[in-house]
């Protein structure tokens, strides 16, 4: 098999000069291309970043859930005679009149990412998503234009610096009220106390109590005394963006490849010649993290880590919940093993046998037992997999949450900040930074980073390929407290999900 590796060519783009070349940044059909730094003003200090950025099945509806799909595009850059790279800062002014460009039918979305702080706002990306509605996904395309104020990145006019333009598909997921537990026989669930089947509902982003005698929000498991979720833990109610699909090892790699190449953190991948190797086939390859990789990598895009409530609001949407119900919204799974047209995760291959297309059982990636071996049948598989097959009739089929984001049950199981412990609860959802410590960690201070993590802080939801399908119900806790399981939030069995506020 050919191999590849993550390591652009050498786009000297200076301040001063245009200079032609192209980076690509490619996962899960999202590309970016035709990268050109631009028209420099050395009055305002800032230059135009110039792409083209496309990606396959893209939606827009404003009936049933009433979202869209989105890129979140980020720019990196370093200067010639420098190994580190660095987040680069681009115009705010107020979210509408702030200089960048995108051809008709797109839109440019951002928010402050300097809100609170002296000094000039800035943003740290933007979301690109369609204007106009569609009957049916469609291919997009679009020329993008980004205003950098490199001035904000301490750079002057005379610097030569390279750049690469990223993009991670994302999904919109609406402000509402929504419900947590669904009163059915998932382990370890959210309800409304005192009783044990009611599921609760969370009607805005106001601080909850937790536990106690009244009518709060409770789970199995949890201690009697009653402690208050603050306001700023995220609850979900407000709308977010969150990652259409698990983190991929090409989006891993082009993460890692903007490491210091020659100082390397211990503990991450093996490199080739100071940059990640890996398979034509690991671009759409769901990537195993632990919280150190996953918050480094989220720090890196400027994305922030989920909470559990935000991840039963994006599986459920404001429905009310049916018990023991999966993320496709029924409560029934396929059950038996998969064939496929060739290997799983290929961006071509189809699965060809024991597809369910009917529309109460989902597909999803599994432990489940084969009689014919008499044993239990598990594999990972690429992502996007299941709305990519012939027979995919919707939502259900696809294995997609009320929203449209894939595999948040099964295949990885995701790693979401708990309401459990004082460390979780005390959350604030700063977003990243897109700059990482002296080691390649997280520095985000307001997340829960110490190593090792209590294992009832960092949690896992939706189960995985090994797991049977219990774990893959919306609103099963099992994982409440990783550590009674055999498992830690330190271990690299899981995936992650970035998330971000709506602008």
């Amino acid at each position: 098999m050919n191999k590849l590796k993550v390591k652009s060519k050498y786009l000297i783009l200076g301040l001063l000069m245009v200079v032609f070349g192209s980076y690509s940044a490619m996962a899960n059909n999202i590309q970016v291309s035709n990268v050109v730094l631009h028209g420099q003003n050395t009055i305002q200090n800032y230059s135009m970043i110039k792409f083209d950025l496309g990606w396959d099945n893209s939606w827009k509806v404003f009936s049933g859930p009433s979202n869209w799909d989105a890129a979140w595009v980020f720019v990196k850059y370093r200067r010639k005679a420098e190994n580190i790279w660095h987040h680069a800062k681009l115009s705010y002014v107020d979210g509408t009149n702030d200089g960048h460009i995108i051809s008709a039918g797109g839109k440019i979305e951002l928010i402050n990412d300097n809100p609170n702080s002296t000094g000039t706002s800035y943003a740290n990306g933007v979301f690109v998503s369609r204007v106009f509605s569609t009957n049916s996904p469609i291919t997009v395309n679009y020329n993008v234009e980004l205003k950098w104020n490199y001035f904000l990145n301490n750079l002057t006019d005379q610097d030569s610096v390279e750049i690469r333009v990223f993009a991670i598909e994302m999904v919109y997921v609406n402000q509402g009220a929504f419900y947590v537990g669904s009163g059915g026989e998932e382990e370890n669930a959210f309800y409304k106390n005192p009783f044990r089947y009611n599921p609760y509902k969370i009607l805005s982003e106001s601080a909850i109590t937790l536990g106690g005698s009244g009518a709060g929000l409770s789970y199995d498991g949890q201690a009697l005394t009653a402690t208050t979720l603050p306001a700023e833990y995220p609850k979900g109610y407000d709308a977010f963006y969150c990652m259409k699909y698990e983190i991929t090892y090409k989006q891993y790699a082009e993460f890692f490849n903007t490491f210091d190449l020659i100082i390397l953190t211990t503990g991450f991948n093996s490199t080739f010649n100071g940059y990640v190797d890996y398979y034509v086939s690991d671009r759409f390859t769901p990537f195993n993290v632990n919280w150190d990789r996953a918050s480094a990598y989220l720090d890196w895009a400027a994305l922030r880590p989920m909470t559990e409530l935000e991840y039963e609001k994006a599986c459920r949407g404001p429905n009310y919940p049916l018990k023991n119900e999966y993320v496709w919204g029924t409560n029934f799974v396929r059950g038996l093993p998969y064939t496929y047209s060739g290997t799983e995760y290929d961006s071509n291959t189809v699965i060809t046998n024991n597809y369910a297309n009917t529309y109460s059982a989902g597909n999803c990636s599994y432990a489940i037992y084969d009689y014919s071996s008499s044993t239990y049948v598990g594999e990972l598989v690429r992502v996007g997999i299941f709305s990519d097959n012939v027979l995919n009739t919707g939502r259900i089929t696809s294995g997609a949450t009320y929203y449209g984001i894939m595999e948040m049950a099964g295949n990885l199981a995701e790693l979401v900040i708990s309401v459990n412990t004082s460390a979780a609860q005390v959350y604030n959802p700063i977003n990243g930074d897109g700059e990482l410590d002296a080691n390649n960690k997280a520095n985000q201070s307001t997340w829960p980073l110490p190593v090792p993590l209590d294992s009832r802080t960092i949690i896992a939801r939706g189960g995985s390929y090994n797991e049977g399908k219990g774990r893959l119900r919306t609103s099963d806790r099992y994982y409440f407290d990783l550590s009674s399981s055999g498992y830690s939030p330190n271990t690299s069995s899981y995936t992650i999900r970035g998330v971000r506020l709506a602008p």
